[in-house]
């Protein structure tokens, strides 16, 4: 689209019908007719940044959507920021992955680092932030989780992926490129274990599934937090947003994906991932640990572990910039 080719009131009353009676700083908010040139110029802006879709190629595109599918009983949502140049047809795509009762918010300090080279498609799991389904119908497998996420690649048109993965995103992700290679381009594990085990005892109350039981997921995270995020290195406020984030999951839902998990060991199968494989990770994570992530890269056969040294759970959140660094140079190394 060519803005200055375009008659101003169309764009404008596209913006109106798409976004509503906008507020403008300087300027006064009204109808279309009573909106002074200054808001004018920003409708324009706001159509052409957030909703007009154009075409380049063969591919139409928007900068940012959070589109929704439908899939069996599951409504599933993903964000889908594309700030690539617009005339290239078919720039790379990268799939974020959040963990265990999180949301694709997770990952909202990635995009800006990625996205003016690939298109970035953030998953919200079935159950999860913007993704719903009836907790009573909830049965979570990794073969309903590969679902989901092919019918969401599909549906953002990406035919390949580079797939990063935190924690439980991260076994996700093994199973991705063990069972569909041809889809994944490279393999990113950030905080990822290949199995997980029961520790009843790790909050005050007793068992990880009493104190979801009883105090719902913000409450069992509130009494785990070191177990995903290194506070002698998140930032002020971090802990807060990151337990009321996780507090947005039901119940239900955490309680049963909980108890699935106890029974998943990928590590018999880490010598069949063929594609390039990165782990990054804090060498003093209370979930993963050094032994299991020494062993993963032992494991796979094209596989780079980086560590950040005296860093706990949460690298991904914590320090993105130093993740985004070690993905672009291993990728470069790759091909």
């Amino acid at each position: 689209m060519n803005i200055a080719q375009e008659p101003v009131q169309p764009l404008l009353d596209f913006a109106l019908r798409q976004r509503g009676p906008r507020r403008c700083v300087g300027c006064h908010t009204g109808s279309s007719g009573e909106w002074g040139e200054a808001l004018k110029f920003r409708a324009i802006q706001i159509a052409v940044a957030e909703t007009v879709c154009y075409t380049s190629g063969n591919r139409n595109r928007t900068r940012s959507q959070m589109p929704t599918i439908q899939r069996g009983d599951a409504t599933l949502h993903y964000y889908l920021d594309d700030f690539t140049d617009p005339w290239r047809d078919s720039p790379d795509a990268i799939a974020l992955q959040h963990g265990f009762s999180r949301n694709g918010n997770f990952w909202y300090n990635w995009p800006p680092l990625l996205s003016r080279e690939y298109r970035v498609i953030r998953p919200d799991m079935r159950g999860m932030g913007r993704s719903s389904i009836n907790p009573a119908r909830y049965e979570p497998t990794l073969d309903t989780l590969m679902g989901d996420l092919l019918a969401i690649l599909d549906d953002a048109e990406a035919e390949q992926v580079v797939y990063v993965g935190e924690s439980f995103g991260g076994i996700m992700g093994m199973q991705f490129a063990h069972d569909y290679p041809e889809r994944c381009r490279a393999l990113v594990l950030c905080n990822s274990p290949c199995r997980l085990t029961r520790r009843e005892s790790a909050t005050p109350g007793g068992s990880w599934l009493a104190t979801m039981e009883e105090g719902g997921i913000g409450a069992w995270s509130a009494a785990t937090i070191d177990y995903r995020l290194d506070m002698r290195h998140a930032p002020e406020g971090l802990k807060d947003w990151y337990i009321a984030e996780m507090d947005k999951t039901p119940g239900e839902i955490g309680q049963a994906l909980h108890r699935y998990l106890d029974s998943l060991d990928f590590g018999p199968h880490l010598k069949d991932i063929a594609v390039p494989t990165l782990l990054l990770t804090g060498d003093e994570s209370l979930t993963t640990g050094m032994e299991q992530q020494e062993f993963m890269a032992s494991q796979i056969p094209n596989s780079r572990l980086d560590v950040w040294h005296g860093l706990g759970h949460g690298v991904n959140v914590i320090y993105p910039e130093w993740c985004v660094e070690r993905i672009r140079e291993f990728l470069g190394e790759t091909g």
